[in-house]
């Protein structure tokens, strides 16, 4: 791996980086933003005999800041970067859309979602590219 491969990389797991640390390791401050998929899964959880409550919040937005940190320490480290960019990929489709819940919002704050939502699709791009580009595929063979 050249040192510009791993540099770019490393550029593209980092925003993946610093959310799953946040999510790990403050996931209190994570729960008004999860609440928006609580409607869905509460009904669910319920049937299940669990209670959607805030300790199990805070353990999801923690599971999930774990899976964020290995995957984005992997595709920056070039370890099984499709894996570790798939991974990334599934798990940010639901966290962009928690952070930018564009069905709740008037016609003025949609633009602000709109611009997130592309922004989290630059995301998976990136890292689906970071994982697809190898040595063999750069050479065209």
């Amino acid at each position: 791996m050249s040192f510009l491969s791993l540099c770019a990389r490393a550029a593209v797991a980092a925003p993946f980086l610093v959310q799953g640390f946040d999510a790990a390791t403050a996931p209190h401050a994570h729960r008004g933003r999860a609440a928006v998929f609580a409607p869905v899964f509460a009904p669910v959880l319920a049937k299940a005999g669990i209670e959607l409550d805030d300790s199990l919040t805070d353990l999801s937005s923690r599971a999930l800041g774990l899976a964020y940190l290995a995957a984005g320490a992997a595709l920056a480290a070039g370890i099984a970067p499709r894996l570790a960019a798939a991974g990334l990929s599934l798990a940010h489709v639901p966290v962009c859309l928690a952070n930018h819940p564009f069905w709740q919002h008037s016609a003025s704050e949609r633009r602000s979602d709109a611009i997130g939502i592309a922004q989290g699709a630059a995301m998976i791009g990136g890292a689906v590219l970071a994982a697809v580009s190898t040595p063999a595929r750069r050479a065209g063979l």
